[in-house]
């Protein structure tokens, strides 16, 4: 009697330690959740022994909360722990395991091993497929976990059938609030991101936010999450102030509830400093980019693609400093671990290779970003999108080399490749610019019946105008590039033809001191100088020196350039002493070490010797001409 009584009382207090432990579980009080688990585990050893079933429960338990502070190798012991109690016994083929395979799985998914965890979630979606109902709530994480995998493995497109699966059957059975659902809009979001849909992420993601705020309130790790794939969407987008504000928010939340060496903190970290690279806060950047790759160091395997990731980043922001052995170094670091662990089609295999042909940009070495650069292609080519920014990029790399290389006739044909991108982003109205968008837009709004669809449908249309914005932009510095080659080739008409296209979308599309903007007038100032038209061409030049100096502090690197243009034309002009005065100014510039500073400063002491030598001072152009030769012997 007094045993049975004893029994009773423990498997009371066991489950109410359980019962506590999952409700901290839920609200993300993990280490809380971990004590009182630990507190039942041990009652229900005393109580059943070591092998019953519910030990393996609670087991699992541990481990799953061990999982989400990032504890994997531990979280991996509980869970093996908890597999073995469950073969010892009858019912191991039943559906009381394909939960433990299904937790294994996605930590497997979270070390890196891929395949160990399509092999568990297989098992799980087997055991739940033969004994749960078709819409049964459970299918639903199976999906999710399985998506998850192929998105990381780059097969977007299964991804998103998986998803969309687990989706289906939580719209069936859960209310349209649930944080469910808001997992799945934040994952469907990633694989959209990937894919270059960054608006349709974006409608997702606030779709998240606006449903876990509803249930958990605002420090949720749920919420962290949410925010941390905000953030990296505004960094794909190129908003990086709106990236690095949700970025913060996700570090807030997040940090209070993980281990400080949890892999998401890791990707937080990433997120911030690549919103910094993208200020060009480069030092601050590269602090955020050690801090994550400290953080994979201790809780990652050492070829997990995360770590390829933060090499990658590290090594481009050493590129945008001008320190180009360093970035390459990164850069080999990366494509190491990723074909190590990735197929050589992956969608990030192409990232790394990109990378790579931008240091050998840097460097000169031509040949070697074009090999580069076609494995890029070969791998872009083959993602089912119609408007691949991506790849319009990498055409636009293609024809800068062969510009470089004086090959003018294919790099037109690659910037012609790019044009034909570029024109997809643009709205079906535009030849029309003067705003029917701005028009359609209104329509929409005085049609909406009340304020929240009216603030969606703006939020719609200023997202729609930001991106047609960006469009015409770029197709701007396409006909920008093709304007270059074409001068370059001595075929003026076109290259006029071109930078008036250019110029027209430009001046409607670009604030008045955007950077581009001076490549632009730096452009037109070479072809009027090529076409002997020198007043135009000082004009021109002189208003892309005044954009510069007010964007760039003084003596930066971008300066360089103006300021030797004005001095070849001062040189045509035959006025010596002003060709002089900016050739002085030219190497006063704090100039990088890059493969283009270099031949500029090349050109710059050659006109110099020649200026000298017209004005009959042999011992001035003789220094000079010593310069040249010296230079490029370094350069060699």
């Amino acid at each position: 009697m007094l045993y049975k009584s004893n029994l009773e009382n423990g498997r009371e207090q066991v489950a109410v330690y359980d019962g506590l432990g999952t409700v901290k579980l839920h609200k993300g009080d993990y280490r809380n959740a971990i004590l009182f688990f630990e507190k039942a585990l041990e009652l229900i050893k005393e109580v059943y022994g070591s092998d019953c079933t519910s030990t393996s429960s609670l087991l699992g338990n541990l481990a799953l909360a061990h999982a989400n502070m990032g504890d994997y190798q531990c979280a991996l012991a509980f869970y093996r722990e908890a597999l073995n109690v469950f073969e010892k016994r009858p019912i191991s083929a039943s559906l009381g395991i394909y939960s433990l395979y299904l937790n294994m799985g996605i930590l497997y998914t979270n070390i890196g091993e891929y395949l160990n965890a399509l092999s568990f979630l297989e098992k799980a979606l087997e055991i739940g497929k033969s004994n749960l109902p078709e819409n049964y709530p459970v299918l639903s994480n199976i999906y999710n976990s399985i998506g998850d995998v192929h998105r990381i493995l780059g097969n977007y497109s299964i991804a998103v059938s998986y998803f969309q699966k687990a989706l289906q059957i939580r719209e069936k059975t859960l209310p349209s609030d649930h944080p469910a659902l808001a997992t799945i809009y934040n994952n469907i979001a990633v694989v959209y991101r990937c894919m270059n849909d960054n608006s349709s992420a974006l409608a997702l993601l606030r779709k998240a936010i606006e449903i876990n705020q509803k249930a958990f309130g605002p420090s949720h790790p749920s919420l962290g999450g949410t925010y941390l794939s905000i953030g990296a969407v505004y960094n794909s987008m190129g908003d990086h102030f709106n990236a690095l504000s949700h970025s913060e928010k996700a570090l807030d939340i997040l940090k209070q509830t993980l281990s400080p060496h949890h892999h998401l903190l890791a990707a937080i970290l990433n997120n911030i400093g690549f919103a910094h690279q993208g200020l060009r806060n480069y030092s601050t950047a590269l602090s955020y980019y050690q801090k994550a790759l400290t953080i994979q160091q201790q809780c990652l395997p050492p070829d997990h693609t995360d770590m390829a990731g933060a090499y990658n980043n590290m090594g481009g922001c050493k590129l945008r400093v001008g320190e180009v052995d360093e970035a390459i170094s990164y850069f080999k670091k990366a494509l190491a671990i990723r074909q190590k662990c990735l197929h050589p089609l992956h969608p990030s295999m192409a990232l790394i290779y990109r990378s790579m042909a931008c240091a050998y940009i840097e460097k000169g070495d031509y040949s070697n970003a074009q090999l580069f650069l076609m494995k890029t292609i070969e791998i872009l080519q083959r993602i089912p999108q119609s408007n691949n920014d991506d790849l319009a990029n990498v055409y636009n790399q293609m024809g800068n080399t062969y510009q470089k290389m004086e090959n003018y006739t294919d790099a037109l044909m690659f910037y012609r490749k790019e044009l034909d991108i570029r024109k997809k982003n643009l709205p079906p109205d535009h030849l029309d610019h003067d705003g029917i968008c701005v028009h359609v837009g209104r329509k929409q709004l005085v049609t909406k019946e009340n304020s929240n669809a009216q603030q969606s449908s703006q939020t719609t249309f200023e997202m729609n105008e930001k991106s047609y914005q960006q469009a015409y932009r770029s197709v701007a510095i396409v006909y920008k590039n093709m304007g270059l080659a074409c001068t370059k080739n001595k075929d003026y008409s076109n290259a006029r033809a071109f930078y008036q296209k250019t110029l027209e979308l430009e001046e409607k599309f670009t604030p008045p001191d955007d950077y581009e903007l001076s490549v632009t007038y730096s452009g037109l100032g070479i072809l009027h100088m090529a076409l002997a038209e020198y007043s135009t061409s000082l004009s021109f030049f002189q208003k892309s020196l005044e954009i510069r100096e007010k964007i760039f502090p003084a003596k930066h690197p971008k300066i360089l350039k103006p300021y030797s243009n004005l001095a070849v034309l001062y040189k045509c002009m035959k006025n010596y002493s002003a060709a002089l005065s900016f050739f002085q100014k030219a190497l006063e510039t704090d100039s990088n070490n890059s493969f283009e500073n270099q031949l500029i400063r090349i050109n710059v002491y050659s006109h110099l010797h020649d200026i000298y030598r017209l004005m009959g001072d042999n011992g001035m152009a003789m220094l000079y001409a010593q310069l040249v030769v010296n230079s490029s012997e370094d350069r060699k």
